[in-house]
């Protein structure tokens, strides 16, 4: 049995297993819909809700190596994209609530308030810039990235503002 660094890397691998044996007996086009319920035949999900869900990223998969355009070397599955419903920076119970305000002087758009004597952010008006963090002589505001984001070593991962899933910057 092979070993993997990681779940991503032995699905990547089933899946470009069952690709290549599919095409070697000449069945490809009949082994397509097979071929997520062979990585994944259930009846319960690994990673995800569900295990229908988990197919339908192994046939996102599937078609990215089929019908691969230009020279990506990584690719967003938006089916895979969980919208995390992280709120990138958020003030911790070490916040004093002090009077310098730091972090309000800082923050470009507004968005952080004094509430029951300590910061608040306001989520809707945050724009995750950071200043209000770097600027925090007490670290009372914590830095919690997505775990795409922090996973891509080459820091080619963003968040759309508007839909907040993770898009590649190109």
């Amino acid at each position: 049995m092979k070993k993997f660094e990681n779940h991503v890397q032995e699905i990547k691998y089933k899946v470009q297993k069952e690709l290549i044996r599919a095409e070697l007996n000449d069945n490809l086009l009949n082994e397509l819909l097979l071929i997520p319920k062979r990585i994944i035949p259930g009846p319960k999900a690994y990673t995800r809700c569900c295990i229908y869900k988990e197919r339908a990223i192994i046939n996102e998969r599937i078609k990215n190596i089929l019908y691969q355009y230009g020279d990506e070397i990584i690719d967003v599955i938006d089916i895979a994209c969980d919208e995390c419903p992280i709120d990138r920076f958020s003030v911790t119970e070490a916040c004093r609530g002090c009077l310098a305000h730091h972090c309000i002087e800082a923050c470009p758009v507004n968005a952080i308030d004094i509430v029951n004597k300590r910061a608040a952010i306001n989520q809707k008006k945050c724009v995750e810039c950071g200043r209000c963090s770097k600027v925090c002589q007490f670290n009372a505001i914590s830095d919690v990235r997505r775990p795409c984001i922090k996973s891509c070593k080459i820091g080619a991962i963003d968040i759309d503002k508007e839909t907040k899933k993770a898009i590649i910057d190109r």
